[in-house]
């Protein structure tokens, strides 16, 4: 994969979603996302808790061998099938337990904000994280294509909403590149290829008998 500035892109994306979640009204926070039973609100909230983990990575230091890096990382989450009941409720607890929307977005606003401060003044070294080991740009690449995507996914049902950068979209497709074993955008342009590898997006029958033998290998997650 081409080198990026993980720490800029990542801080970055996270200041654009702190404006994006910002500017939400209360209507807003009721539309669904890309996310099979999250409306914009519960993304939010999922969101906060991945903005968290960050600071929990962060402070994970460990000496133990790496044995995961940004894409692979990702093996571990293969695609679940439709979303149950049962996956969902735990989002929408959260969520609605909040009184009002202003507290919602205060508290995403806060955990970004010190997220964004603990990535400037992070380490290079291996941290503890998830069961895995990574070093903490690899953990940082990895954080940038979750909240890359789940931007796409949270502007999906919004009206002139902006995307992420074109330079966090161009990682985000090298780490699905890799992670499928594609060399290009397998006939998509970077948007539709993104919402095709994260399962956003059904692969048509045309489409899988372009692909081949990769077809197994799409969705890589969702």
């Amino acid at each position: 994969m081409k080198s990026y500035d993980v720490r800029g892109l990542l801080s970055q994306e996270l200041a654009e979603l702190r404006t994006l979640v910002g500017d939400l009204d209360e209507t807003d926070l009721t539309q669904m996302t890309a996310c099979a039973g999250w409306h914009v609100a519960d993304l939010v909230v999922h969101m906060r808790f991945g903005a968290e983990s960050i600071l929990q990575g962060l402070v994970a230091a460990t000496n133990q061998p790496v044995d995961r890096d940004a894409v692979s990382y990702w093996a571990d989450w293969p695609p679940r099938g439709p979303a149950t009941f049962s996956q969902v409720r735990w989002t929408w607890a959260q969520s609605s337990s909040y009184s009002n929307a202003s507290g919602l977005k205060t508290h995403f606003d806060d955990t970004a904000a010190a997220a964004q401060l603990a990535i400037t003044g992070s380490g290079t070294g291996r941290i503890q994280f998830q069961s895995h080991v990574m070093l903490v740009d690899e953990l940082l690449s990895m954080w940038i294509t979750e909240f890359a995507i789940h931007h796409l996914d949270l502007i999906r049902h919004l009206k002139n909403r902006q995307g992420p950068s074109k330079e966090l979209l161009k990682l985000v497709v090298d780490s699905l590149q890799t992670l499928t074993g594609s060399s290009d955008l397998e006939g998509w342009d970077e948007h539709t290829f993104i919402q095709k590898v994260t399962g956003r997006d059904a692969i048509t029958d045309a489409e899988r008998n372009r692909l081949g033998e990769r077809q197994s290998r799409f969705p890589a997650f969702g």
